[in-house]
């Protein structure tokens, strides 16, 4: 990869949140961005996509590391990772919901805050999902230092995807401390606008780690059969 590229790669995540949260501001960008933000709209049916391919991937690069007798923590990792996106995939659209309007179930109209199928908008949960952004992106960056622990340093977070936890968690922890200090309305709506293009992030984030990992799981040699 060339440097140019690289440079290009490092901090398109960065200019990706600063461009949302620009379009917020200038009235002329702001129709285009609410619509690529909103509910059922492309930004959410990314992250929908992403999120099940990531879970079908990091499931196959499950079987694969078990197979290649890799040790029970890493197919035991990718089969967590896997179910965790399939249900964070599901909550993005109310589990179907979204696509074929089924009535809410009678538990989620007296307890969800937006009569959703939804676990996340649960009353006392709702309003609260800046906390497992905050832990992903935490999570994806000590991903690195896995690289020091040679049983499973096969799961060290690539460098390329640095730059995505980084801005994923920076965006998560200002979220999170608006909680406790005043802050100006517009920076309240930008932060609270602008997550679900963070949370699309965490969504191709996640599927190019397990992608990634399938490619370097997969080139592992196989054990060799018994005589």
């Amino acid at each position: 990869m060339s440097y140019q590229l690289k440079i290009v790669s490092y901090s398109f995540p960065i200019l990706l949140l600063l461009g949302c949260l620009t379009g917020l501001f200038v009235p002329l960008l702001k129709p285009p961005v609410h619509w690529l933000l909103a509910e059922g709209h492309p930004v959410e049916l990314l992250t929908f996509g992403f999120l099940m391919a990531g879970s079908f991937i990091s499931i196959r690069t499950a079987i694969i590391a078990y197979r290649r007798a890799l040790p029970l923590i890493i197919p035991l990792f990718f089969s967590i990772f896997g179910l965790l996106l399939l249900i964070v995939g599901m909550e993005e659209v109310a589990w179907g919901q979204n696509f074929i309007s089924f009535e809410t179930p009678s538990f989620f109209k007296l307890n969800n805050e937006q009569n959703e199928t939804t676990l996340h908008n649960i009353k006392g949960i709702h309003g609260r999902t800046e906390w497992l952004r905050l832990i992903f992106g935490i999570g994806g960056i000590f991903g690195i230092f896995v690289a020091h622990f040679k049983k499973i340093q096969i799961l060290t977070v690539p460098p390329i995807l640095i730059p995505w936890f980084l801005t994923i968690t920076a965006h998560a922890f200002f979220d999170v401390l608006e909680d406790y200090i005043n802050t100006p309305e517009q920076i309240t709506y930008a932060m609270s606008r602008s997550a679900e293009l963070v949370e699309g992030m965490i969504a191709f984030a996640a599927f190019l780690y397990v992608w990634i990992k399938l490619k370097t799981i997969t080139a592992h040699p196989a054990p060799e059969s018994a005589p």
